[in-house]
């Protein structure tokens, strides 16, 4: 049998007969999810929905910080593969239209901070697609605000975190001007940042590439290393 007939992988049905309920913010918003969806790579309700957590059992989830609008992103990448988490066309995005920018980079790190907490490494590594792709569409850095709720809650370590580091070294470099705003963390990570690039001939000014993403991603057993990182 050529390569050409192989018969295809088998793919394994999904159950969407059992449903959980999840309560979602301080308000506790209600949404019914099938419970083969929510266990599909978050390994936060891999754990709670099986073995002995009361969860497991009332089937029911309570998400308290989470806001509703993040989750309902979330679900919406679980159905369909797709991160939208803005409703602008970001290719028409003024140079001037800081509002928007910031809705942005407070989005793309609420959905990052949501993917923390449901331990979800798929979609952590989509959210950092999501930034590689936005970052030369946004005219500004973020604010002191934005990253002090970065640090605050992501690992420093985490790709979006060294995204934020990266693009803030590089406008550091191309404006001339430093970066003051944020936490003490994020500028010494900036100068470590500048001091490596430095030290390896690495031109910052570039933004990243998507094809460069991988070293942003997350990986363990179940989530591979991209195929462009094996060549």
């Amino acid at each position: 049998m050529g390569s050409d007939d192989q018969p295809p992988a088998k793919r394994r049905r999904m159950d969407l007969s059992k449903s959980i309920l999840v309560l979602v913010g301080k308000e506790e918003k209600p949404f019914t999810v099938p419970r083969s969806f929510l266990t599909k790579s978050s390994e936060f309700f891999v754990t709670c929905l099986n073995g002995a957590w009361k969860e497991a059992s009332s089937k029911e989830v309570k998400l308290p910080d989470i806001m509703p609008d993040i989750f309902e992103i979330y679900l919406q990448w679980l159905y369909t593969g797709e991160l939208v988490y803005t409703d602008q066309d970001l290719n028409d995005m003024p140079g001037g239209d800081i509002i928007l920018a910031l809705a942005v980079y407070r989005a793309l790190i609420r959905l990052a901070i949501a993917g923390d907490v449901l331990q979800d490494i798929p979609f952590r590594n989509a959210v950092v697609d999501a930034t590689i792709s936005v970052l030369p569409k946004i005219p500004i850095l973020p604010s002191a605000g934005l990253i002090n709720l970065a640090y605050e809650n992501l690992p420093r370590a985490g790709g979006l975190i060294r995204l934020m580091v990266r693009d803030a070294a590089g406008s550091w470099i191309a404006q001339d001007t430093p970066c003051e705003e944020g936490p003490a963390k994020f500028l010494a990570d900036v100068i470590g940042e500048l001091r490596t690039a430095m030290r390896n001939g690495t031109i910052l000014r570039d933004y990243v590439k998507l094809e460069e993403r991988c070293t942003y991603h997350e990986h363990n057993d179940r989530v591979p290393k991209c195929e462009t990182a094996k060549k």
